[in-house]
């Protein structure tokens, strides 16, 4: 008897390709299955973080903890990312925390831009005192867009994204976009080939911190890191469709000023002196929500050979320990008093003031 026959059966009682088909069930399957999971790359997981509550500073870190971590990964916090990812193993990693302000995150995962697992609310960051969070509104541009992008701001939007807030008070129509960098103790505007930008006024959430000089700044949450609220900051903010930059031109304070009636002599030369009218408006200095400037309502006289000009200001101004204060200037006679415009700048002294008018609505 031979082993196969005209009928392809094995010893005449098995079908050839039956038994190629059963070779193939019973042990190529589990073979090739067996490997899969041999050489398979694990799900990643985390478990723990430690430690889960942080107080708010610079320099601070963590340990994450978890299953199958790898190389390449990063992890962020809430929507800020970490800023190293050193691995230990695989399941223990060092991660460097951005500036986060005080608050509670969700803990995050990634795989390159593939989130991979969550740990909800599992770090918190506490303050080192009572932090008050107020609104402030700021005057400014969103930067780098193009022309598209540019038409999807307008008056009445709310811009959010977790903890980072805004909402849109004012727009201008958009014009070519310039960035004002500060080099040493000046300031250079240069332009941006190919892009626009979009004038606004926003208002914001900001948190007070102390800075190395003792000095209290409000800062702006971020993505990445915080920002002052401050003349020429650049603040990152949830926009239509991601985030968008708004360099600051100038802050709002919420409170209401009072107005001081001024008399300064400024010294200028005789071209600079013949620009000067009444209705010139302060451009260079802090605004208030009530859009109140700095003003020249009188120009009382003008000496054409010295550039001299003896002129009238209706000034907003806080009363601080010492008196009032307008754009960090004491109001004092005898004191200097700078008054700029986008045109130009004066500098004088105080001649005299009154007492201040109540404000109107």
């Amino acid at each position: 008897m031979t082993v196969i026959d005209e009928r392809g059966r094995v010893f005449g009682r098995i079908n050839l390709i039956d038994a190629a088909a059963a070779l193939f069930v019973f042990v190529l399957i589990p073979v090739a299955y067996g490997a899969y999971l041999l050489f398979r790359t694990p799900p990643a997981k985390l478990t723990s973080v430690a430690p889960n509550r942080v107080y708010y500073g610079a320099n601070q870190h963590v340990e994450i903890k978890g299953l199958n971590l790898r190389p390449f990964m990063r992890v962020a916090f809430g929507t800020n990312q970490g800023v190293t990812f050193a691995i230990n193993s695989t399941t223990s990693a060092q991660v460097d925390l951005p500036d986060l302000p005080p608050g509670v995150y969700d803990v995050v995962l990634y795989d390159y831009r593939q989130e991979v697992d969550r740990l909800p609310k599992a770090l918190t960051i506490l303050s080192l005192a009572p932090v008050p969070f107020v609104e402030i509104e700021v005057s400014g541009s969103f930067k780098n867009l193009d022309e598209a992008s540019a038409r999807q701001f307008q008056a009445g939007q709310k811009l959010a994204n977790g903890s980072i807030t805004a909402e849109v008070l004012r727009v201008g129509a958009p014009v070519p976009s310039t960035l004002r960098l500060t080099a040493g103790g000046s300031t250079l505007t240069m332009p941006v080939p190919g892009q626009v930008e979009v004038p606004a006024a926003i208002r914001v959430q900001c948190y007070t911190e102390v800075a190395n000089d003792a000095s209290v700044r409000c800062m702006v949450p971020g993505p990445q890191h915080p920002a002052p609220a401050a003349p020429d900051s650049m603040l990152t903010l949830p926009g239509p469709q991601g985030w968008v930059n708004f360099q600051v031109a100038s802050v709002a304070i919420s409170a209401a000023p009072s107005v001081v009636e001024v008399r300064v002599v400024f010294a200028a030369s005789p071209e600079t002196a013949a620009m000067v009218k009444a209705g010139d408006v302060d451009a260079n200095a802090v605004a208030y929500a009530r859009t109140l400037r700095a003003t020249i309502v009188a120009v009382n006289g003008l000496r054409t050979g010295s550039g001299a000009i003896d002129a009238t200001l209706r000034v907003p101004a806080v009363l601080g320990p010492s008196g009032w204060v307008y754009n960090n200037q004491p109001i004092k006679a005898g004191l200097p008093f700078q008054f700029e415009t986008t045109t130009y700048v004066i500098r004088g002294q105080v001649t005299s003031m009154k007492a201040p008018a109540p404000v109107h609505q």
